[in-house]
């Protein structure tokens, strides 16, 4: 497991202490959810109009949506937003960073989706 993926395996340049930096457009990112932050458990049929921006994103609101459905299925939803970042293709341009500039491509940031940090965080809440 590679403990810089956050930073783009840039720990000198690039710095999350808190782990909470949104990550992309109107869906991705820890307690960002529908273009606002907060969590998952407290979307309304009103947050699910707001449209992503692009594909990264698209998997983002499917995951934020599944939590939603079901919060005790956590780790399921984070598996298959990994599996839904790893199908994303290496010639879109939101594939090699976010929107908000963090250098983080969609394989490594699949990889944490894989593990149990996003679960962890999940359960903090």
């Amino acid at each position: 497991m590679n403990l810089y993926e956050y930073v783009g395996n840039q720990p000198v340049n690039w710095v999350d202490p808190l782990g909470l930096f949104k990550w992309h457009g109107n869906w991705g990112g820890p307690g960002w959810t529908a273009g606002q932050e907060k969590p998952e458990s407290q979307l309304t049929e009103k947050d699910l109009e707001v449209l992503p921006l692009d594909e990264r994103n698209e998997c983002y609101r499917g995951h934020d949506i599944c939590i939603w459905k079901d919060p005790c299925d956590i780790k399921n939803c984070d598996h298959v937003l990994a599996q839904c970042l790893s199908n994303i293709s290496p010639f879109k341009s939101y594939f090699w960073g976010t929107d908000q500039g963090y250098p983080v491509d969609v394989i490594s940031e699949a990889s944490v989706f894989n593990t149990l940090i996003p679960y962890i965080y999940h359960r903090k809440k």
